[in-house]
């Protein structure tokens, strides 16, 4: 079985801070939009160094139309390439579909993706996002008539089935969703008992895990310092964390209400404070925390590393900044105003930052940890989003909270769309403590019958 089709010269080049370009029939010249930008946008140029224009059209209206972001496109491009890879190699066309459906371009991509999958080569999840990234475009294509609609049929089939569709309070529907006989299922692996399903498989750091790092970060950077704590004392995730300005510290100093019951300031986030998917919901933070943050934003290394970057020493800063100026997380709002200031994008090097510089801070961090061999798994910013909703859960129960008024308000808390997911973390809690009480009374049984001699060995009676 073939494993590598790359044999083809084809590529993708990344165009950075792009604009795409509209026909004036009247002036007959092209003329920059200036309404759209895309920090990155991919070019698939073809064997023979031309870009391949129908890809390039497809893109341009993800882009424009259905408002993709730089990320996604890069992304779709280049499962596009591999695409074009494939048809190199097995000397297809594009839009080429003979009568015998077994020697049709995405017949034979079909079975490949297949085959990866079988000899362990791609997950099914991977494959899947490229097929659906090949059909798209051919429907594209069919859509917008820019080959003949007797193709249509040829390229794929279209097919109805019947999914269950869980709603926010766990109740359940059967819906009719379009799909195609090219559809590669994902086989979702089994949740384990040390994860916890919440925008991926987390796992939270257990109480003695969590007095480790905390022992690290206080020799570490102080804005990574700061990042953590705030993540594990309100479940923010690192694109919220890192998307505070000095204006949000400000207000809450000043203008904010202390939440008398865990002495809490709150916040509304998924608007200037970017969240996943921009939902919008209210973050408590700790009126400590906020102290902490008010402090770094006042100190001389924050003003240092403002002066470098994009807003200057001014409240509209980040919080968290680089040591280079940089943020560690680009916010939407500033990817916006770059959109509208820069005219000349040829001349834009800007690259929104995704969090990969406090990844590799707290990477150098664990590997610390694993040369004092501390007794700490590896684990992820995300994982402290699980740790803090676990914590909270921990003590609703304690303090004699209901299990169903506990799951609504971690809901609340954790801003999850489906109650699920926050379902999720009370059987996490509940295994805990099961597991913990049958490990106690297995030990019980087995040492009720030992004792230990005078010289300290061990007499079985």
């Amino acid at each position: 079985m073939e494993s590598n089709i790359h044999t083809s010269i084809a590529k993708v080049e990344i165009i950075k801070g792009f604009r795409p370009q509209r026909f004036d029939p009247e002036k007959k010249s092209f003329y920059v939009v200036d309404d759209f930008y895309a920090a990155r946008f991919p070019a698939i140029v073809k064997n023979n160094g031309e870009i391949w224009q129908i890809a390039s059209i497809y893109l341009q209206h993800l882009f424009i139309t259905e408002n993709k972001d730089s990320d996604t496109l890069v992304t779709i491009g280049f499962h596009l390439l591999d695409y074009l890879r494939f048809l190199d190699k097995k000397f297809l066309t594009f839009d080429e579909f003979p009568l015998e459906e077994e020697k049709r371009p995405t017949a034979l991509y079909f079975k490949y993706l297949n085959d990866q999958i079988s000899c362990g080569a791609f997950s099914s999840s991977y494959a899947s996002e490229r097929m659906r990234a090949v059909i798209n475009l051919y429907n594209f294509c069919i859509e917008f008539k820019l080959f003949g609609s007797h193709l249509k049929d040829r390229a794929y089939k279209t097919l109805t089935r019947r999914i269950l569709i869980r709603g926010e309070f766990g109740d359940a529907k059967y819906k009719d969703v379009e799909t195609t006989n090219y559809a590669i299922p994902r086989n979702n692996r089994t949740v384990s008992s040390d994860e916890i399903i919440d925008g991926g498989r987390l796992h939270p750091l257990t109480v003695s895990e969590q007095k480790i790092l905390n022992k690290y970060l206080k020799d570490a950077p102080v804005e990574l310092s700061l990042m953590c704590s705030l993540a594990l004392h309100t479940g923010a995730r690192l694109q919220t964390v890192c998307t505070f300005k000095k204006k949000h510290i400000l207000d809450l100093k000043t203008k904010g209400k202390i939440n008398s019951g865990d002495n809490t300031y709150s916040i509304q986030v998924g608007g200037t404070i970017d969240t996943k998917n921009k939902v919008s919901y209210k973050l408590r933070i700790p009126v400590q925390i906020v102290k902490n943050l008010w402090n770094y934003v006042n100190s001389e290394e924050w003003k240092e590393r403002a002066e470098l970057s994009f807003y200057g020493i001014s409240d509209e800063n980040y919080v968290f900044l680089t040591r280079y100026g940089n943020p560690f997380y680009t916010s939407r709002a500033e990817i916006v105003q770059r959109q509208k200031n820069y005219k000349d994008s040829s001349k834009d090097e800007f690259s929104p930052q995704k969090g990969g510089a406090v990844r590799e801070l707290l990477r150098k961090l664990q590997i610390e940890m694993k040369i004092n061999n501390e007794d700490i798994r590896l684990f992820s910013f995300h994982d402290f989003r699980a740790t803090f909703g676990l914590n909270l859960v921990r003590k609703l129960l304690k303090a004699n909270c209901e299990p169903d008024q506990a799951m609504l308000y971690l809901k609340q808390r954790m801003a999850h769309k489906n109650i699920s997911t926050t379902h999720g973390y009370m059987l996490y809690a509940g295994y805990e403590e099961l597991s913990l009480t049958t490990n106690q009374k297995f030990e019980n049984m087995l040492y009720e019958d030992i004792d230990l001699d005078n010289d300290g060995g061990i007499e079985i009676e």
